[in-house]
């Protein structure tokens, strides 16, 4: 007789559903896990009587021996009493043969402790009631984890033997052998199963995964093509496939190769296209990339739609270059289109992102190329779309680019302020609101300060930004040397809060914690303070003046390592890029074991690569920090950097 899967199973998936989505008290989820209990008892039971049992006889009727006897062999199972799970089982199985459960058990108590034969033997009875190509090929797994290879292939043939003419033959075969691992043996199956049936593209998801898997990568993409070219909504299970190897240079490049064929035969066919954008840009050759969906734009007369959402794409990479030419094709193609307003708020953003990347920065011979082409884009934005509903973001990132980067104040303070009054609910609006009270701790005003970020922290009451303005508030007690109220906060903070604002918050309490005294005014730590608010004020001769008097005067403190990292800090805030060299090159050699060696040896790195230019130098010196300090934490954005200048190093070669 059939075995349906009586409703009460489904309903026991149901309840299960029910009892984690929903939060109805305790005494309802105690009620759930009792009803599953007894709906898995009860299906369990259906599963081992039947066959056995008329479809009138009830739950009442079963054989309550024969189901605590196997509940017991699972228990054995799972606890790794394999042999004790046989002795239980090999009993149900003498007593009712043909039930699938018991036998499937059986089976595997036998593999796991290596009874091959009893476990072939097992089969073998199956096997003579009636040969199926499932159970011979169960037969040939078994023979090859005895060692019995020649007789496994054998029995594998004849598997295929018993029904050429079914495609399901070929995939049991092919299943089996792929659990065994005999890839290329599975590709023999399939490859005769093509022929058997006369049907070349059969099979291809799974001779595509095979060719993979064997590093026969030309053949891995001739299939993963074929696929997409019969079924375009396959590109994305072919993307994901193909980028289980991408990492391989040898396989990325005959993906490439592949597919720029197929392009160049089927040259309007869009997911080709699109495979061979996205295998650019796996390949990190991102200008690439953008010359291939440029070409889908114009063949598909999208609008610019292919190539904002490749910007987009290209933003979260970081390669903001390559976005920022992608918005930029986007408004010269199309600059009355339904997204010019998004590439041109796109276009000052990614102008913003490439300087902050390249740690340019505003001074006095003006070199902010991007910074300075950033705000004209976001003014441009502002007059051209004067409702649109980015006008606050864009408003508010260009008064903090009047902040942080030309440091004028005054226009910083009324724009900043202009999103609070026409955007008063907004996220920018608080934003701007955060902004302000940054903007009067710079200008020395703490207590202006305080009242902005408390305000802020109060609205909110919880989420980052609020969680930001606590730990700002911290930072002004740290700064009027109220030591313990900053550490009291600081402890808040590293409990309920976001990783960064925590991460910040336990560096400040460590700070607090260790570095008072040894006198009782906690002088060294006062003068500390002192430095990093001038730091912040951007007052960089006063603040290395406190630091090069705190080092003098206190030595031997326990500060000093994180004194000596601030001046090296201050210093290249100061854009004195040498000197900042030196100081950050000197601090493990002098404190080796510091938590700022490894942070000295990244920035030394830093400023070798961005205002020095000098990229092997910064090269060696991010190998340098791989080695010494292997465990760091800067540890993957080092190798990252390593990466880059690696491939720039080969490109201009």
């Amino acid at each position: 007789m059939t075995f349906r899967r009586p409703f009460y199973c489904d309903y026991g998936r149901r309840a299960m559903d029910a009892g984690t989505t929903r939060s109805s008290g305790a005494g309802c989820q105690s009620f759930i896990v009792h009803k599953m209990l007894r709906i898995s008892t009860l299906c369990l039971a259906l599963l081992l009587t039947a066959g056995s049992l008329p479809r009138s006889v009830g739950a009442q009727q079963l054989q309550q021996e024969q189901l605590s006897k196997f509940q017991l062999a699972q228990n054995h199972l799972r606890s790794g009493q394999n042999e004790r799970a046989i002795t239980l089982l090999e009993n149900l199985h003498d007593q009712a043969p043909r039930k699938q459960v018991v036998y499937s058990k059986l089976k595997k108590a036998y593999t796991n402790v290596k009874r091959y034969d009893d476990a072939i033997a097992l089969v073998e009875k199956r096997l003579s009631g009636r040969a199926t190509p499932a159970l011979m090929s169960e037969k040939a797994r078994l023979l090859y984890l005895k060692g019995d290879q020649e007789a496994a292939d054998e029995t594998w043939d004849k598997a295929v033997k018993l029904a050429p003419d079914k495609r399901s033959t070929y995939r049991v075969v092919y299943y089996s052998l792929v659990k065994n691992r005999l890839f290329t043996r599975a590709i023999d199956v399939l490859e005769r199963g093509r022929k058997a049936l006369g049907r070349e593209g059969a099979f291809r998801q799974n001779m595509a995964r095979l060719y993979g898997l064997t590093g026969k990568h030309e053949k891995a993409i001739g299939e993963y093509l074929a696929l997409i070219k019969n079924n375009k909504d396959k590109l994305s299970f072919a993307k994901n496939r193909l980028g289980r190897n991408t990492g391989k240079e040898a396989a990325l490049k005959q993906y490439l190769a592949g597919t720029q064929s197929a392009v160049r035969e089927k040259p309007l066919y869009r997911p080709y296209r699109e495979l061979l954008a996205w295998l650019h840009t796996e390949a990190e050759q991102y200008g690439k990339a953008l010359d291939a969906v440029r070409a889908i734009d114009r063949l598909e007369k999208a609008q610019g739609r292919p190539l904002y959402e490749f910007a987009r794409r290209m933003s979260r990479a970081g390669a903001y270059d390559v976005a920022l030419e992608a918005y930029r094709e986007i408004l010269n193609r199309h600059p009355n289109a339904a997204l010019a307003p998004e590439a041109r708020y796109g276009l000052a953003l990614m102008r913003e992102k490439w300087a902050e990347k390249h740690g340019e920065r505003a001074s006095s011979d003006g070199d902010a190329a991007h910074y300075e082409k950033a705000r004209d884009a976001y003014r441009a934005f502002l007059e051209k779309h004067p409702h649109h509903a980015k006008r606050a973001k864009a408003m508010r990132r260009l008064g903090r680019l009047q902040q942080d980067v030309f440091r004028d104040f005054d226009a910083a303070e009324a724009t900043l302020e202009d999103v609070i009054r026409r955007f008063p609910d907004s996220d920018a609006a608080n934003q701007a609101q955060y902004d302000l009270g940054r903007l009067a701790l710079q200008r020395g005003n703490l207590a202006d300060a305080k009242l902005a970020f408390s305000r802020l922290a109060e609205d909110l009451h919880s989420g980052e930004l609020a969680q930001k303005a606590r730990y700002q508030l911290a930072l002004l007690h740290l700064y009027r040397g109220e030591f313990e109220t900053a550490s009291s906060m600081a402890k808040v903070l590293n409990q309920n809060t976001s990783r960064d604002v925590a991460n910040d918050a336990i560096r400040l309490k460590v700070l607090l914690a260790e570095n008072k005294g040894p006198d009782s005014t906690n002088t060294a730590l006062r003068t500390y303070a002192r430095a990093r608010l001038l730091k912040r004020r951007h007052r960089h001769d006063k603040a290395l003046q406190t630091l090069d008097s705190l080092t003098s005067t206190a030595g031997r403190h326990p500060l000093i390592d994180e004194a000596r990292f601030l001046r090296a800090q201050t210093l290249r805030a100061a854009d004195r890029p040498k000197e900042a060299l030196t100081a950050f090159q000197q601090l493990p050699m002098m404190h080796p074991r510091s938590p700022f060696a490894d942070r000295s040896l990244f920035q030394s790195a830093q400023l070798r690569e961005r205002e020095l230019d000098e990229p092997q130098a910064a090269l060696k010196t991010y190998e340098k920090l791989l080695t010494t300090y292997p465990g760091s934490l800067l540890a993957s954005e080092a190798r990252a950097r390593i990466r880059a200048l690696r491939a720039e190093n080969k490109e201009a070669l």
